[in-house]
């Protein structure tokens, strides 16, 4: 005979999560609610070069290097880019349709 089974493990305390983490969770809600868009900063439209054979190109105008990326992982170049925010809110991603909350330039 084996005896009793062994107790149950104790639940574990959630993590205390930092004044850092908080922030971050905030600004994730805040920029989940319905409603709330704001156009990102993006690069200019001026800086948008063409490419040249053999190099990455924007997946919408296929003229122009990707210099702008998108939150969604999505890179474009500033013209293409630019067009997308004269839209009216919200900006969405021409390849996968997601609202876009940032944009970071890529250097090249």
């Amino acid at each position: 005979v084996l005896g009793s089974p062994p107790a149950p493990p104790e639940p574990l305390s959630p993590p205390r999560a930092s004044s850092h983490s908080m922030d971050l969770m905030a600004a994730l809600l805040h920029a989940a609610t319905p409603g709330y868009y704001r156009h990102p900063a993006a690069p200019p439209a001026s800086s948008a070069e063409p490419a040249t054979p053999g190099a990455p190109t924007c997946p919408v105008c296929l003229t122009n290097i990707p210099n702008a990326a998108l939150d969604c992982g999505h890179r474009l170049c500033a013209a293409c880019l630019a067009e997308i925010q004269a839209l009216p809110p919200p900006g969405l991603c021409p390849i996968c349709r997601d609202p876009i909350h940032e944009v970071l330039r890529i250097y090249n």
